[in-house]
């Protein structure tokens, strides 16, 4: 990594360890700016990239903190800054919480078919599996169109939002319903922008299990530091070090073979199996 890069991951770890994970985004957002990261310096974000994003996932999902991150940083902003739909985006860069209402029952996240339809302004259906759709300050909608795939901003007022149980509590997820609800036409043409925003996301996504795996390796290696058996620690004997285990004698010797053509095995005299005085039982 660059050192910016391996700056940024030390910033963002240090505030991580130290604040509580309920308040670690709001921090992050205000004093490293993580919320802006992916967009332009012109709609008042930092102006990175994604190498900045996956450095940042990858510190949220060593700590599992809860956080806006792939939402509304990646997936809603990388989509609005691809459709060139500037309105929304200094409010994601000053912290606000953006979802991206997309895909239907079936998750598939299929850039030109989304779940919802707009008709004469209005917008109808349900979507699913919104990232942090029940508390989001800011709604932006994918939507059929009689010219392609568009995308709208809604008030959040005006929809039905229901929280999804989710596998990962640290990720919220929302359904949300529109009924009719007006809605503001952001760019005509929004299935490109679609597809960058899942490309972009798929990668912050990765990045964040990377740092839960290596947090799972490091707490792993520390532990068989400390964990005894036989006297020493279990990461102490490997197979790498040329440790072996001393052969332990067995109750029972093993039966020697014969060689070919040499009839039956004989013991030697100090390993022969005795055999029994007892009579058989009745």
């Amino acid at each position: 990594m660059t050192p910016e890069l391996v700056a940024l991951r030390d910033t963002v770890r240090a505030l991580i360890a130290r604040t509580p994970p309920a308040e670690a985004w709001p921090k992050l957002c205000a004093e490293v700016g993580v919320s802006g990261l992916a967009i332009p310096e012109r709609h008042g974000g930092v102006g990175a990239g994604l190498p900045e994003l996956c450095v940042v996932a990858e510190e949220l999902g060593r700590a599992l903190t809860p956080a806006a991150l792939l939402g509304s940083a990646a997936l809603t902003a990388t989509a609005l800054v691809a459709a060139d739909a500037g309105p929304l985006l200094p409010r994601i860069a000053a912290g606000d919480t953006a979802a991206l209402a997309w895909t239907g029952a079936d998750g598939r996240w299929d850039p030109v078919a989304p779940a919802c339809r707009a008709e004469h302004g209005r917008l109808h259906g349900t979507a699913h599996y919104v990232l942090d759709g029940d508390t989001a300050d800011l709604l932006v909608v994918a939507a059929h169109t009689p010219t392609g795939v568009a995308l709208f901003q809604v008030d959040p007022a005006d929809t039905e939002r229901v929280a999804t149980p989710a596998l990962d509590s640290a990720r919220p997820l929302g359904t949300v319903t529109l009924t009719g609800s007006p809605g503001e036409a952001l760019t005509a043409e929004g299935s490109d922008a679609l597809w960058a925003a899942r490309d972009v996301a798929r990668v912050v996504l990765a990045a964040e299990q990377v740092g839960a795996a290596a947090h799972c390796l490091e707490t792993t290696v520390a532990y068989t530091k400390q964990r005894e058996q036989y006297g020493h620690p279990i990461a102490w004997p490997t197979c790498t070090s040329g440790w072996r285990r001393p052969a332990r004698r067995c109750g029972r010797p093993r039966t020697p073979r014969a060689p070919a053509g040499r009839g039956r095995p004989r013991w030697p005299a100090s390993t022969a199996p005795r055999r029994s005085r007892r009579p058989p039982p009745r």
